[in-house]
């Protein structure tokens, strides 16, 4: 009975016990990035997560997103050495015909060199090659990989 007691005072949610945490903190393997920008006075929110195995970046510039995409790049093996490759955009949530958001993540996969399968939240009000320019400036200059 004492074990069962025990249980039920432990929560998941009851950070009250900082000495707790903070290791499982220390020990993470996550680089996260958060961080805002004006970009053509549009106020654009930014989340950079590495994960082991995918990038999540979420850029907002409406506090939601519309639209989660999946990036993914394959090398095709040819007889030649030089070959080019090739990006996969799938939609996972959102409209599956957008295709500015699609060109918006794929265009910042291929030009961040982000080497692992990625993961884009988009909500963004501008789509024109200025603003994606942009975007691509900040996250290569806070990238971590």
């Amino acid at each position: 009975m004492a074990c069962a007691e025990s249980l039920e005072k432990l929560s998941l949610l009851d950070v009250s016990e900082p000495s707790l945490v903070q290791p499982l903190l220390q020990l993470s393997p996550l680089k996260e990035t958060s961080l805002a920008a004006k970009i053509d006075d549009i106020h654009t929110d930014f989340v950079i997560i590495e994960f082991l195995n995918r990038v999540f970046i979420v850029i907002t510039q409406r506090q939601t997103f519309s639209n989660l995409l999946s990036v993914t790049k394959d090398t095709p093996k040819t007889f030649e050495e030089t070959s080019d490759e090739i990006y996969t955009v799938k939609s996972i949530f959102g409209v599956d015909s957008d295709q500015s958001s699609q060109l918006v993540a794929r265009f910042l996969c291929e030009h961040t060199s982000i080497n692992k399968p990625a993961l884009f939240a988009l909500g963004l009000k501008d789509h024109s090659p200025r603003t994606v320019r942009a975007l691509r400036d900040i996250i290569n200059k806070h990238k971590s990989w």
